[in-house]
């Protein structure tokens, strides 16, 4: 809380040196008028760019008026459910105004009076203090900009209480520049911040901070950041903070430029363009000079001074050049060659169809929907191809397939048309053979944990089934996400598992990459538990492998086998290797014809998935089977198996091989997602030797 003194200094500055303009921060009156004219021609059937991206705003879950929100907290000590509910509280904000539609705003502002309600502090321990109270409150003041003066019916008393919240809480801490913090994209994240709560406030002592900061922020004014040749003092570092820098400065010109105060945008000479220019250059492919020399303040303190520009992240575009491009070249004439090609380069990919996703080829061909979407994005040096396939008709496998025949066709090279029927047939007659065991290890009664899991479609399951999702997405706040793990970091995480497992085996065992990590996102997540709660763990293989019949089939061929019961305690003692080495046996022992036949013949008696509330039911499964490494005509492929579900019953994993690493991504409680997060955070500061990494 600031002291009288000081409140009262920024109540008297408040405003008297020019008209502020409402709403000014980063759109004004006429910039959602022109957005308002694309959507209305785009409902009337005449469609553009600014339509389309509202459509797919539109869809997006921060911008649904039914968004849950996080539970508010008297003291901030991570920057996550903040930032989340800022975009939610942005995008029902604009939504309102669009749309017209009362709960758009009523969301917005349930989030914004929740928090102002009880917010009183941001932990001055936590290394992210300052992100955490310029990032978020800046998407959230933006909404606060647009709900008070849209007519959206925000009482004064409530208005009232959100700006003390930006003058108590965030604004001391912004507006401190002693230590390492205000440095780079940080700071320059502060300064748009506090510009934005000064024109929310009327307070013209903060506004005019967040000027000066601009000009003359040691460490991160827009001279300190940008060089004149348009290096960025993160160049070295990696190209997602460099990126994120230029966003930030570019949306504090905005702000100044709303508000017909400094001109920012032309400062030094253009400065800031330049800076775009250097980094749209190096990202599209080309090569800058790079001077040592020009590097943040505490370069030292991430691994720096860089000696050389940086790769990482190389290739990757933030959206930030569009309000860069609209300024110099759309409103001022100027040339940005660069930033140019970066602008028309980046597209909008909508949905090809509604979640409600037909699953055979029988139902496809009703809906009359594209089986097949393609999309290709031509870059300076390479051409880049997305193909979208539904998963309700495909896995991986068949995916894979589809992907190797175009590229066959690409190349010249014959290809065979793979089948899409027989699945049943071949089951049958292979279910009806002897056993053919690998010779591995077998203890598990796959066939009886697997009927545990699967009960007939009794009204009473149904009503189970509903509850449990219900309990998952209001009371566990279950949410999409994911985490990347580099190969290095995966390497330190496997390598003690596998040799345990094959030395006190003698080699008779073995555990893969998928096996650990699997059994390493579950102890990350049970880290330290005592709970007796019970865990029902599920994973998917496909059973292509074992029925020769089947080889060539694209359509899905996968099966769910489950483990024994666990607990919440037993997944936390357990050493990693053992839960690994419980993955692969229960695996070895579902892999064979007869389990895949009972498992299909019982799925015919007993379809619905059983679940409990307050169970902990996890599925696993993985994109490394659909065999995308070796092309010719596309090149390098970048697999990436993504989980989209209005409601998901179980926690999802899905373990995808990226060129760079993991992504391990799916459906979890949002309090697990964190737990996950935080033991990788430790790995990558015990690689790095680094305790804070702003």
């Amino acid at each position: 809380m600031l002291n009288l003194f000081t409140l009262t200094a920024l109540l008297v500055g408040a405003s008297s040196a020019f008209a502020w303009i409402h709403p000014g921060i980063l759109h004004t009156t006429s910039d959602l008028s022109r957005m308002q004219t694309f959507i209305n021609k785009g409902v009337a059937g005449t469609s553009s760019p600014q339509y389309k991206t509202h459509v797919a705003m539109a869809a997006n879950e921060y911008a649904l008026h039914t968004y849950t929100m996080s539970t508010p907290v008297a003291k901030l000590t991570s920057r996550v459910a903040f930032e989340a509910d800022a975009a939610a509280a942005y995008q029902n904000a604009l939504m309102w105004k669009f749309t017209g539609i009362k709960a758009h705003a009523t969301k917005s502002i349930e989030i914004m009076d929740a928090w102002s309600a009880k917010l009183k502090s941001v932990d001055s321990t936590y290394g992210d203090r300052q992100l955490a109270s310029s990032l978020g409150p800046f998407i959230m003041t933006n909404a606060a900009e647009i709900i008070r003066y849209t007519n959206a019916g925000w009482s004064t008393g409530q208005i009232e209480k959100f700006a003390t919240m930006l003058i108590d809480v965030f604004y001391p801490i912004l507006h401190d520049t002693s230590g390492v913090q205000y440095e780079a994209n940080v700071g320059t994240g502060n300064t748009k911040a506090i510009m934005s709560f000064g024109v929310f406030c009327e307070n013209s002592t903060m506004y005019d901070a967040g000027l000066n900061y601009y000009s003359n922020a040691p460490c991160s004014s827009l001279a300190d950041d940008i060089s004149s040749t348009g290096q960025s003092s993160e160049s070295g570092r990696d190209q997602q903070h460099t990126q994120l820098g230029l966003g930030n400065l570019a949306e504090t010109c905005t702000i100044s430029a709303n508000q017909y105060t400094t001109d920012l945008w032309s400062l030094l000479s253009n400065r800031l363009l330049k800076g775009y220019e250097y980094t749209a250059s190096y990202n599209l492919g080309n090569t800058v000079a790079y001077d040592a020399s020009f590097q943040r303040c505490d370069a030292n303190y991430l691994g720096g001074p860089f000696k050389v520009i940086s790769n990482d992240g190389r290739g990757t575009f933030r959206t930030v050049y569009e309000i860069a491009y609209a300024h110099y070249v759309v409103s001022k004439g100027l040339t940005a060659k660069y930033t140019t090609k970066v602008h028309i380069s980046k597209t909008t990919i909508l949905p090809l169809s509604p979640p409600t996703t037909p699953t055979s080829l029988a139902s496809y061909a009703r809906s009359r929907r594209p089986l097949l979407a393609i999309h290709a994005k031509i870059l300076k040096d390479a051409v880049c191809v997305d193909i979208t396939l539904p998963h309700g008709v495909f896995d991986a496998t068949g995916m894979g397939m589809v992907i190797h025949a175009i590229d066959s066709e690409l190349s010249g090279k014959p290809w065979k048309l793979p089948k899409s029927s027989g699945l049943r047939g071949s089951i049958h007659l292979a279910a009806t053979q002897p056993e053919n065991h690998t010779g591995e290890v077998e203890d598990v009664d796959v066939y009886k944990t697997f009927l545990r899991d699967f009960v007939k479609a009794a009204v009473w399951s149904w009503i189970s089934l509903l509850v449990t999702m219900l309990w998952e997405y209001v009371w566990g706040r279950a949410e999409t996400r994911g985490v990347f793990l580099s190969h290095e970091i995966v390497e330190e995480i496997i390598e003690p598992a596998k040799s345990e497992v094959e030395g006190a085996s003698r080699g008779k065992e073995w555990v893969s990459t998928g096996d650990v990590l699997f059994a390493w996102i579950l102890k990350a997540t049970f880290r330290e538990s005592l709970s007796p709660t019970k865990v029902a763990l599920a994973a998917v293989f496909s059973i292509r492998p074992i029925i020769p019949d089947l080889q060539d089939y694209a359509l899905n061929a996968a099966v769910q086998f489950s483990l024994p019961f666990l607990t919440a305690a037993s997944i936390s003692s357990l050493p990693l290797s053992a839960l690994a080495l419980l993955h692969r046996r229960t695996l070895n022992s579902a892999r064979t014809p007869s389990f895949v036949g009972k498992y299909f013949r019982n799925l015919s008696q007993a379809p619905l998935i059983r679940r409990a509330v307050g169970e902990h039911a996890w599925l696993f499964t993985n994109q490394v089977v659909a065999k995308l490494e070796k092309f010719e005509a596309l090149g390098t492929i970048r697999g990436l198996w993504i989980f989209e579900a209005p409601l998901m019953l179980d926690h999802v994993v899905c373990i995808n091989r990226l060129n760079e690493g993991y992504l391990l991504m799916g459906v979890l409680r949002r309090s697990e997602w964190k737990k996950i997060e935080q033991v990788v955070k430790e790995l990558v500061e015990r690689r790095s030797g680094t305790e804070n990494q702003f």
